[in-house]
């Protein structure tokens, strides 16, 4: 149900997609509306039911999309980089225009090399960037000798986290809803960057 052209080519893997789409609200609602289509056509009994959920999740959802860009608009334009543990964020990036680099690629699986490291140090003490940020799914390992490479060059950057992204919270959590998921990713995001 989600528009082809919508979707991020995977830089790791030819002819493979960007699976983290739920990070595009837009992207995210154009998934909802097919499978409430679909549920609709196996219970048509239940299609009031399903309908009346959606919109009411859409609304949500819509309410929510407006407040992440409000939100990302409090941090300065060149501040507005976003380095995560692995490369997770792009759909997010380019819905609200922020600069996003994963130290590793798409998988978590990726390796990351000495020169990956220093390269990222490099990148983050000339673009001044405050904080990089740590997932959920991943080490911080990696990260934190990001950290360690910074403060041997007399720059100091904060190791923020973690963000969700490739699975939510605990059920009883903050981020244990897609809402909320996406409301403390941002939370976290916008005050690593200001």
């Amino acid at each position: 149900g989600i528009n082809e052209k919508d979707i991020i080519k995977s830089a790791d893997f030819a002819d493979s997609y960007d699976p983290h789409i739920w990070f595009d609200t837009k992207i995210w609602m154009q998934g909802l509306a097919h499978i409430t289509k679909e549920l609709c056509k196996i219970d048509s009994m239940s299609a009031d039911y399903y309908g009346a959920n959606y919109d009411r999740y859409l609304a949500e959802i819509a309410i929510t999309d407006m407040w992440v860009a409000s939100q990302l608009e409090s941090i300065d334009t060149n501040q507005r980089i976003l380095i995560t543990s692995h490369d997770a964020f792009s759909y997010f990036g380019r819905r609200y225009d922020i600069e996003v680099k994963g130290i590793q690629g798409i998988s978590t699986l990726s390796e990351v090399g000495l020169k990956d490291i220093s390269d990222m140090v490099d990148f983050l003490i000339e673009r001044q960037i405050k904080s990089i940020f740590v997932e959920t799914s991943t080490s911080q390992k990696t990260a934190q000798s990001i950290v360690d490479g910074c403060k041997a060059k007399k720059y100091s950057v904060a190791l923020k986290g973690p963000l969700y992204s490739d699975a939510l919270g605990e059920p009883d959590s903050e981020g244990g809803t897609y809402i909320g998921m996406i409301r403390s990713n941002v939370t976290m995001i916008v005050n690593g960057l200001k």
